[in-house]
């Protein structure tokens, strides 16, 4: 493995995932635990290979949406080797890594090429009735330079368990090509840009607030930690394969990378029940 490591972590939600790269390969893995705190260093040096914390250069955190103490864990991680490694921190939305699957899939550039002014909505559950939405205009069809093509559903299925872990090692064809320092990629900024701030609405507002998009819209769910979240999609609407209806690990590298966002404040949208009672002036339940 290469001395200049990327790390990207995933723990805001049921499963922990994690992504290294190490300039020509991504090295996956995932579990699905609760204190993912537990597992998060043993699985992380599994995949390093015995390079070390060290040797990650980049840190690619999520900062939501998600569990509170999840997206802590993430960032507070990423702090830490920016401190004792001078590791570089970017930040993602798990609506920006979900974006970004979606617009390189082949459902997607099918389905996009008879249509104009195309927008994409990222969906997920936020807690038992409620979900989360974000939606994205899209302003450009083209490919990012350096990127793998369209996406398959069967090219993303890694191989990696829930079932303790397994690190999953990519082929090429399924490698989503980082771009080298010669090559000049458009951010997904320029590809697609959010209409408006994430939406957090109950099932039957949720619903409305979808149809009210128009037919013009491709959604793409988080299937893995809601299998009915596609029940909440009007029938016209195109659908993202079960395949990308995940969050895929090596995308939250790759859309890091693209985007370069220094900001590391949590996105919680819905906040801490602590955060609230300071809100309205009460004294911190413990």
């Amino acid at each position: 493995m290469a001395k200049e490591i990327t790390l990207g972590v995933c723990s805001t939600g049921s499963r922990l995932k994690l992504a290294v790269f190490d300039g020509k390969k991504f090295y996956c893995a995932q579990r699905r635990v609760f204190n993912q705190e537990k597992p998060l260093f043993p699985m992380i040096n599994k995949l390093l290979g015995g390079a070390g914390l060290g040797a990650v250069k980049i840190f690619c955190a999520v900062r939501g949406p998600g569990r509170f103490t999840g997206i802590r864990i993430g960032l507070t991680l990423g702090r830490v080797l920016e401190a004792l490694a001078g590791a570089k921190i970017y930040s993602v939305t798990l609506f920006e890594v979900m974006a970004l699957q979606a617009f390189e899939s082949a459902n997607f550039k099918s389905w996009a090429k008879r249509r104009q002014k195309t927008k994409i909505a990222v969906l997920m559950r936020a807690f038992k009735d409620e979900y989360f939405c974000q939606v994205f205009q899209v302003t450009s069809e083209k490919q990012p330079v350096g990127s793998p093509g369209v996406l398959e559903s069967k090219s993303q299925e890694f191989k990696i368990q829930d079932s303790g872990f397994k690190i999953g090692k990519l082929s090429d064809s399924q490698t989503p090509r980082l771009p080298d320092s010669q090559t000049s990629t458009p951010e997904p900024s320029t590809l697609f840009k959010a209409v408006e701030e994430p939406q957090w609405l109950k099932v039957p507002e949720m619903k409305e607030y979808l149809s009210a998009l128009g037919p013009e819209l491709f959604v793409i769910g988080d299937a893995e930690e809601d299998p009915s979240v596609y029940t909440l999609v009007p029938a016209y609407c195109a659908k993202a394969g079960s395949g990308i209806s995940k969050i895929i690990p090596a995308y939250l590298i790759k859309t890091a990378l693209a985007r370069k966002n220094r900001n590391s404040a949590p996105l919680y949208l819905k906040p801490a029940r602590y955060e609230l009672e300071q809100k309205a002036g009460r004294p911190v339940s413990r």
